[in-house]
């Protein structure tokens, strides 16, 4: 996402921040695989009982119980396997000198500070350049409305400087209390996840993120107003 970059220099603080979080966030993935694994150990007790159990009633209740937890697992471990995944990039020994940032005019920068979210599919880089060319947040007044024309900026499977277009469908929230995605069918291909999705005025609503797999015109952006949420603290 292209935006103005601070040119204040990295702190130590902000890196003991981001150790603060993986440290969280490492915290929370082993609390919840612990959590999974108790869960898988109940469950196979129940089936245990219920195989001993002669037909009837209290064998029937027990299936009931069994299958809806089971289904229940079946939505939590994707997303546990999804977060272990991410804990393991954090903890790659990922240095902001290591990553490459290149401009639309094919200037090269190096990243000089990085922070990754623990929550979301999103990471905060800045580097130092003279230019102030950036892309804006849309008004608070304005709002996405069904069918509005947006854009998809990326570089999908390596072709620089590509623009998929598409209209916007909904807000969309992942389960019950998941995160709320930006729903287009502009196409959204590796490589542009992470570029801007903006409006016809250039103001930026959303960072791509995702397709559904064996779907068409089905992407989604995380919400621009998530990312000023996420990294409020860096922001300025």
């Amino acid at each position: 996402m292209s935006r103005k970059f601070s040119t204040r220099k990295l702190q130590p603080e902000y890196l003991q921040l981001d150790d603060r979080k993986t440290a969280d966030f490492k915290n929370k993935v082993q609390k919840n695989k612990r959590l999974i694994d108790l869960e898988r150990q109940k469950l196979a007790d129940l089936r245990r009982r219920m195989k001993q159990l002669p037909r009837g009633p209290y064998r029937s209740q027990l299936s009931i119980i069994l299958q809806d937890g089971m289904q229940q697992l079946e939505r939590v471990i994707p997303q546990q396997q999804e977060a272990e995944e991410r804990l393991y990039r954090m903890e790659d020994g990922v240095h902001p000198s290591d990553i490459k940032i290149i401009m639309a005019d094919g200037i090269e920068h190096v990243a000089n500070y990085l922070l990754v979210s623990a929550d979301h599919d999103l990471a905060l880089m800045s580097l130092y350049t003279k230019e102030s060319n950036y892309l804006k947040k849309s008004p608070q007044k304005n709002s996405l409305h069904q069918g509005d024309k947006v854009f998809a900026i990326g570089s999908p499977i390596g072709l620089r400087h590509t623009v998929t277009s598409g209209i916007f469908s909904a807000y969309r929230r992942q389960g019950d209390d998941g995160p709320v995605y930006l729903q287009t069918d502009a196409a959204i291909n590796p490589g542009n996840s992470g570029g801007p999705l903006i409006d016809e005025n250039g103001y930026v609503w959303g960072v791509n993120t995702m397709i559904l797999r064996g779907t068409e015109g089905l992407g989604f952006a995380i919400p621009i107003t998530v990312v000023f949420e996420e990294f409020s603290s860096s922001l300025y």
